[in-house]
């Protein structure tokens, strides 16, 4: 009986053209969905702007850039900090090595590519479920809120949109202070009915700190990046 394999939205950061057009159709093949890049700048305007990925395969030395040193840059971010990485090198050495155990990445790949070798890896790093750090799973909310996922889509998408809304109010005087709380404070509540765990802490924060633009949490500034991500889940 055939095993199914998980499809999984891929990041692919590799500044080989021929390496990264090979890997990208070794990993269609298994039919993942892949984002490229060709440098660590690259890549990282992917992941903010186009990209929801579940796991990132990146090559350890891109130019004058380190594949080490983008890595560190994930673990640091509140977004993306979770995300599993695959690294690989054509010449690995041992500090390297190490360096990629100790930043958490899932496996490490040598080239040339093999199908087979990829294939464990992705599936190693696709055990690490790492958005359940900022989301409930959507079949649970479904069922928590006694609906369908098109109506958590709905309620979703008009709440990603409430919270730019609020990021744009002018709040000068107190009673438009007063009403951005209430806006806020239901905010916080959707999050919580939808399952939005770091968005439900942020707007809690951002709350408490009494709603003014130079206090607003870096998640709800970056909710854009986690609505993608939300969405991608399959609500």
């Amino acid at each position: 009986m055939r095993t199914l394999r998980a499809v999984a939205g891929i990041l692919l950061i590799e500044d080989d053209a021929a390496a990264r057009h090979l890997l990208r159709v070794l990993l269609e093949r298994d039919s993942h969905t892949v984002w490229e890049a060709a440098s660590p700048d690259d890549g990282w305007k992917v992941l903010e702007e186009t990209a929801a990925p579940e796991l990132a395969i990146v090559d350890l030395r891109l130019g004058e850039a380190s594949g080490i040193d983008l890595v560190r840059r994930l673990r640091a971010d509140p977004i993306w900090g979770s995300l599993p990485v695959v690294l690989c090198s054509a010449t690995p050495d041992r500090e390297s090595v190490l360096s990629s155990a100790q930043l958490g990445a899932a496996a490490f790949l040598t080239k040339p590519y093999d199908a087979l070798r990829i294939r464990a890896a992705v599936s190693k790093a696709l055990a690490t479920k790492w958005v359940r750090k900022h989301f409930e799973d959507p079949v649970s909310v479904t069922r928590r809120l006694s609906t369908d996922r098109d109506r958590v889509a709905q309620l979703a998408k008009h709440f990603f949109a409430e919270i730019q809304s609020t990021l744009r109010l002018v709040i000068e005087t107190e009673e438009e202070r007063k009403a951005a709380l209430v806006q806020l404070a239901a905010l916080r509540r959707t999050a919580a009915d939808l399952g939005l765990h770091t968005l439900e802490l942020a707007l809690a924060e951002w709350e408490k700190a009494g709603v003014s633009h130079e206090t607003v949490p870096v998640l709800i500034k970056r909710a854009a990046v986690l609505g993608r991500l939300f969405m991608a889940l399959g609500v």
